[in-house]
């Protein structure tokens, strides 16, 4: 899936602040469940209407930030085939 087949403007993302979406470690943002601005990502993410095509997209495109409720980390495992997708159907 390419970034333009996908309706990103129905994501329940838009208009939040990206530094929370791609911090790196000295933001508080690490991979994994390590800090709870992950928990309070995934809320956002767990409800949206593109989750299935964000986590699609990401899994294939995107190596940074929080991504369909994985972190970096979390899409590296299921790219190899060691973690299932969390919450998509």
């Amino acid at each position: 899936m390419d970034y333009d087949q996908v309706e990103w403007e129905r994501a329940s993302c838009g208009g939040t602040d990206t530094r929370y979406w791609y911090a790196d470690n000295d933001a508080g943002f690490v991979s994994g469940e390590s800090k709870g601005i992950n928990v309070n990502l995934r809320r956002i993410c767990k409800d949206c209407d593109i989750l299935n095509d964000c986590a699609t997209y990401a899994i294939e495109h995107e190596m940074f930030g929080f991504w369909a409720g994985m972190a970096e980390d979390e899409r590296r495992m299921v790219r190899n085939g060691k973690k299932n997708i969390p919450f998509v159907a």
